[in-house]
């Protein structure tokens, strides 16, 4: 699964890095989020938080500035509509958007489609401090666990600032090329499906329940949830953290 779509990160991720390159740990020393995947409900719900990401990215996407908005997105049809654009451009892609959140307050999101990052954008006021870093990570985490074995992003070759940004997450070049935008791309771990865990965890109870009617013995619920919770604590040592 490797289609590649035109990536609108390759503008903004040049407005995530200081001058220099930074390494990954070093961006996610200073700024930590939770990340996870947000509805469309609840983001036209939270148009008020949403809208100005949008619109500060569209902006910079644009190559009108810093990434700031000129606009007065404080007007509610601006935010609005800056909301129903970023919705709109998920249902084209059937993609999912991963928003990281600071004390509940949301300061960045990453659009991410199948195996490609399509968008990555973070607030003015916190960028630099490893949010974009992080939401990159929670992309590559979802497009693993959808069974991919790598991350893809498309960078402009004059856009040097954003290329350093990928390379130190862990991205590379793959000689190939979509137009004049060089693509980049980074492995990812294997993850098993959501259906896959909650088999393995479920499998316990499946096989007591076969041996109980084979048998005709009592159903032993404490040895089956002795069973289930000792599956889930071993699963839990080795399996990644979902979004």
């Amino acid at each position: 699964m490797h289609r590649i779509i035109t990536l609108l990160a390759c503008t903004t991720a040049a407005a995530l890095t200081p001058s220099g390159v930074r390494t990954r740990d070093a961006a996610l020393t200073q700024t930590r989020v939770r990340t996870r995947v947000m509805s469309d409900g609840e983001i036209l719900r939270r148009s008020a938080e949403v809208g100005p990401l949008v619109r500060a990215f569209s902006v910079g996407q644009r190559g009108r500035g810093s990434g700031v908005s000129t606009l007065n997105v404080a007007e509610a049809s601006a935010l609005q509509a800056a909301t129903d654009e970023l919705i709109a451009k998920r249902k084209k892609c059937d993609g999912s958007v991963i928003v990281a959140q600071k004390n509940k307050q949301l300061v960045g999101f990453a659009l991410v489609n199948d195996d490609v990052l399509e968008t990555v954008a973070v607030a003015v006021d916190e960028r630099g401090r490893g949010v974009g870093a992080q939401l990159v990570d929670a992309a590559g985490a979802l497009a693993s666990s959808g069974g991919n074995d790598e991350l893809l992003v498309e960078v402009e070759p004059q856009n040097g600032r954003g290329r350093n940004f990928f390379e130190g997450l862990g991205f590379e070049s793959t000689g190939e090329r979509r137009g004049t935008l060089a693509v980049l791309s980074k492995p990812l771990p294997w993850r098993p499906p959501p259906l896959v865990v909650s088999f393995v965890i479920g499998l316990p109870i499946v096989v007591a329940l076969a041996g109980m009617a084979a048998s005709g013995d009592a159903f032993d619920v404490e040895g089956v949830v002795a069973a289930v919770t000792g599956l889930a604590d071993g699963l839990a040592d080795r399996l990644p953290v979902p979004i």
